[in-house]
C-alpha cells in the first residue's frame, strides 16, 4: 500500500500545454463492464468555471468530485499560467488542490485553463476504476477594477446532465452591457435577446437538431481578438466561457476483451434509456487517425467517438457499438503505410506474423456483435440479427470493405470517402485485375471464403463523399507493379485528387451487377461531416429499418411476413407491429383471401349478408366479398363469427376455394396421419398438401384442430398466392 508515493514530474513553462500525469495502480480487478456514464463527475470549483473577476494573486486551485477518487491525475494546463504547480489532496480524496508557488501574481486578463483527463485520458477515476469524463476549469484574472464581470449563468457553468431539449441559456452581469463578439461549440443557430435593463442575455436556440447527447456546450463571450461584450460605461468583460454538458440519454459500458468468445480488444456499448425492442444494432469502427502501440491511446479515441455518435444513435433509435481496435506502428506491414487495421487493409486479414490479438479483426467485430447482442438480450431487448454499418473516412473504408466480406450480417451501410475509394464488388473492370481492396478479386485467397455477390447485392449501401475531398488513401499496395499502374491510370493516384471524380466510375462498377446502392457527392463539402450529411444518414438508416418490429430477419417467417406486407396483403397489427403469435380471427382471414385474390380491399357493405356483422365492422366490406367469392357460408345460419379463432382445417378450405374456385373432392386419408378418411375438411386438407402449401405441423401430422397464428398465416398465404416455397 503506497502512503506517501514518489512523484516524478517534469515541469514544462512557457506558451505550451503543460501536461502533468500520475497514476496509482490500482491492486484490484475491474468488473468486465463498467457504467461509464454513472461514474464520478466535478462538483464544483473554486474559483468558479467560468469566473471572469479573479485577483491576481489566487494562488490555490479547488476541485471537488462527486466521489472519492484513486489518486491518480492528468492535468493539461492549455496556457501554461498555472504551472508549475504542486497537488495536494484533502476530504478523502474528494477535493484536489493545485497551488501555483509564490512567482507573483497573474497579469490582468490573463485566463487560465486546465483540462481533467485530456485526449482520453484515464488518469483521475473513482475507486471502481471508472474515468472521470474529460473536464475544462477556466477562468480570467481580473482585467481592470471597472471591468464587468458574469454574476450567474443558467444553466449553471459546469453544469451535468443538462436536457437536449434546452431552448436558451442566460448570463447575467452586474452591470449594463453592449453587446458584442460571441463564439459557441455544439449549440447550434440562436436568436439573442437582452433583457430591459442591459444586464441579461439570452441565447434562444432555432436550431431544429436536438442538442448532442452527453456532448460539451461552450459559449464565450469577448473571445480574444474579437470586439469583446462592453458595459455601458465603456470597459470591455474579459473573455468569459460558460460551459455545461448534456444528459447522455444513454447508458454507456465499456466490454473488457473476451479471447474466449473470439475478441481481444474492449468495445463500449451505448444503450438509449427509450430504447425500443427490434432495433438494429448500429456499428462504428474506432479511426484513431495515426498509428500508436499504446492500447489507451486508442480506447480513448474510441472513448470520444462512442460519446460523439450517441446522440445520432438516440435519435436513431439504436443500441451503439463502437470497438478500440488498436493501429499498431509493430509489427511492421511488408510496405510503407503500416498494417492499417481501422481500414481494414489486406495485410490485416493474411499477414502470418501477426500477434492473436491483430488476427482478422474483422471476425473479432462479429465476435463482439454476437457479444453486444448477447448482452442486449439480457437487458431485455431482443435486436435484428443484422447490424448497420457507418464509418468516414478510414473507418468508412473498413465498412465498405467489412461488407464485401460478410455481407450476410449487414442490414445496410452508409460509407463516407471510404478511403478514397469503395470496394468495387467485381474482380476485373475494362481488363484490370482488382484485388482487395481495390475490388474483390483474390478476397477467396485473402480470406479461404469467396465473394458472396448474390447476398451482398441485396444490402442497401449509402457511398457518399464532398466535392472538395481531396484525402486520399486508395490503397494498392502488395499488388504487381503493372496492376497499380493501371489502376492509378484509371483512378488518378497523383497527389490530392478530387476523390469525387472518382465516384461515376464506383457507381458504373456497381451498376454493372446491379448493386444496391446510392452514390452521392455533396457540394461545398470536404474531408468532413455536415447537417445534411447527418440528415440524411439518419433518413437511410430509418428507411431500412425492420418494417415490424417484432418479426426480425432471424424470425422463421419474415421472408413471409415481408412478401405479403410488399404485396399489400397486411399491413400489420398496429404501428410497427406484425403480432406474429396472435391467432388469426376470421375477419382477419377474410381481409388477408380478398386482398390476396382482388389486390385490394372491397369497398362495399351492405351490412346485411350476416346478422353478426354490420356496416360498422371495419371488415365488412372484405367479409361479404369473401361470400361473394363463394369462400365462406358462414359459421352458422345467418353468421359469420368474426372474433372467432381460424382453425388450420379452417385455413385449409379457405385458401383452397379461394385458389382453386371451389372445394376438393378426393380425400385419400393417408397423407397426415391426424386427418384420417371422413375428417372434416379432409379432401381441401391434401389439396393443400398437393399444392405445395404445407407439410403440415411435424412429421406425418397436420394438427387440424390448432389455431392458426399470423405468422403461420403468412406463409400459407405467401406459398398460395405469391408462389413462394
Amino acid at each position: 500500500m503506497l502512503t506517501k508515493p514518489t512523484k516524478k514530474i517534469a515541469w514544462l513553462t512557457g506558451a505550451t500545454p503543460f501536461i502533468l500525469i500520475f497514476v496509482i495502480p490500482l491492486l484490484f480487478c475491474i468488473p468486465i463492464q463498467e457504467a461509464l456514464a454513472q461514474g464520478p463527475t466535478v462538483v464544483s470549483t473554486s474559483p468558479a468555471n467560468g469566473a471572469t473577476n479573479v485577483p491576481g494573486n489566487q494562488t490555490v486551485i479547488s476541485i471537488t468530485f462527486s466521489e472519492p477518487m484513486s489518486g491518480g491525475y492528468s492535468i493539461t494546463d492549455m496556457t501554461g499560467s498555472w504551472s508549475p504547480m504542486s497537488v495536494f489532496w484533502s476530504a478523502g480524496n474528494t477535493i484536489i488542490n493545485l497551488t501555483r508557488p509564490g512567482l507573483g501574481d497573474l497579469a490582468p486578463g490573463t485566463q487560465v485553463t486546465l483540462i481533467l483527463n485530456y485526449q482520453g485520458s484515464t488518469s483521475f477515476q473513482d475507486l471502481q476504476g471508472i474515468p472521470l469524463p474529460t473536464y475544462t476549469l477556466s477562468f480570467t484574472i481580473l482585467l481592470d477594477s471597472q471591468a464587468p464581470y458574469v454574476v450567474s449563468t443558467s444553466p449553471p457553468n459546469g453544469a451535468i446532465n443538462v436536457s437536449r431539449d434546452l431552448p436558451s441559456v442566460s448570463i447575467v452581469f452586474n452591470k449594463p452591457m453592449r453587446g458584442g463578439t460571441t463564439s459557441a461549440t455544439n449549440w447550434g443557430s440562436s436568436d439573442i435577446v437582452w433583457s430591459t435593463d442591459r444586464m441579461t442575455v439570452t441565447f434562444v436556440r432555432t436550431d431544429p437538431q436536438r442538442l448532442g447527447a452527453g456532448v460539451t456546450v461552450s459559449i464565450t463571450l469577448s473571445p480574444p481578438g474579437y470586439p469583446p461584450y462592453e458595459s455601458m460605461d465603456g470597459h470591455a468583460l474579459p473573455t468569459f466561457t460558460l460551459s455545461f454538458t448534456t444528459e447522455m440519454g444513454a447508458q454507456l459500458q465499456r466490454i473488457e476483451a473476451n479471447p474466449a468468445k473470439g475478441f481481444h480488444w474492449p468495445y463500449y456499448l451505448s444503450v438509449p434509456n427509450s430504447l425500443s425492442q427490434g432495433s438494429v444494432l448500429l456499428v462504428e469502427p474506432n479511426n484513431s487517425g495515426t498509428w500508436s502501440d499504446d492500447p489507451n491511446f486508442h480506447d480513448g479515441k474510441a472513448h470520444d467517438l462512442v460519446l460523439q455518435r450517441s446522440s445520432f444513435a438516440i435519435d436513431l433509435d439504436a443500441p451503439l457499438l463502437v470497438p478500440t481496435f488498436p493501429r499498431p506502428i509493430t509489427p511492421q506491414a511488408p510496405e510503407p503505410g503500416g498494417i492499417y487495421t481501422h481500414a481494414l487493409d489486406r495485410y490485416s486479414l493474411y499477414l502470418s506474423y501477426l500477434p492473436d490479438n491483430l488476427k482478422r479483426i474483422d471476425l473479432q467485430l462479429i465476435a463482439m456483435i454476437n457479444d453486444a447482442r448477447e448482452k442486449l438480450a439480457a437487458m431485455g431487448y431482443q435486436t435484428e440479427e443484422k447490424v448497420f454499418l457507418t464509418g468516414f473516412s478510414a473507418s468508412g473504408a473498413f465498412v465498405s470493405r467489412f461488407t464485401a466480406l460478410h455481407p450476410g450480417i449487414v442490414r445496410a451501410v452508409a460509407q463516407g470517402s471510404p478511403g478514397g475509394w469503395p470496394i468495387a464488388p467485381v474482380g476485373v473492370w475494362n481488363g484490370i485485375p482488382l484485388r482487395y481492396p481495390v475490388g474483390v478479386a483474390d478476397v477467396e485467397q485473402l480470406v479461404g471464403v469467396p465473394f458472396d455477390l448474390n447476398t451482398f447485392l441485396t444490402v442497401p449501401k449509402y457511398i457518399y463523399v464532398g466535392n472538395l475531398d481531396t484525402n486520399d488513401a486508395l490503397d494498392t499496395r502488395d499488388m504487381p507493379q503493372e496492376d497499380r499502374d493501371l489502376i492509378c491510370a484509371m483512378l488518378n493516384c497523383s497527389p490530392l485528387p478530387n476523390i469525387s471524380q472518382r465516384w461515376p466510375i464506383a457507381e458504373q462498377m456497381y451498376d454493372s451487377v446491379a448493386a444496391n446502392a446510392q452514390f452521392v457527392i455533396y457540394p461545398g463539402v470536404g474531408h468532413n461531416y455536415s447537417p445534411q450529411i447527418w440528415s440524411d444518414l439518419l433518413n437511410f438508416f430509418r428507411l431500412h429499418k425492420p418494417t415490424f418490429l417484432d418479426v426480425l430477419s432471424q424470425h422463421w417467417a419474415n421472408d413471409y411476413v415481408m412478401a405479403i406486407y410488399n404485396d399489400g396483403i397486411t399491413a400489420g397489427c398496429a404501428a410497427g407491429m406484425y403480432c406474429p403469435g396472435n391467432n388469426v380471427t376470421r375477419e382477419q382471414m377474410a381481409a388477408f383471401i380478398v386482398r390476396a385474390k382482388d389486390k385490394a380491399n372491397a369497398t362495399t357493405c351492405l351490412g346485411t349478408v350476416f346478422d353478426d356483422v354490420t356496416a360498422d365492422n371495419p371488415h365488412c366490406a372484405n367479409i361479404e366479398r369473401l361470400r361473394t367469392l363463394n369462400v365462406t357460408l358462414g359459421c352458422g345460419p345467418n353468421l359469420y363469427c368474426p372474433l372467432g379463432n381460424v382453425t388450420r382445417q379452417e385455413m385449409a378450405s379457405f385458401l383452397v376455394r379461394a385458389v382453386d374456385g371451389a372445394d376438393a373432392t378426393v380425400c385419400a386419408g393417408d397423407v397426415f396421419n391426424d386427418v384420417p378418411l371422413g375428417a372434416p375438411h379432409c379432401a381441401n386438407i391434401e389439396r393443400l398438401r398437393t399444392l405445395n402449401v404445407t407439410l403440415g405441423c411435424s412429421a406425418g401430422m397436420y394438427c387440424p384442430a390448432n389455431n392458426v397464428l399470423r405468422d403461420q398465416m403468412a406463409a400459407f398465404l405467401a406459398r398460395a398466392f405469391l408462389g413462394m416455397q
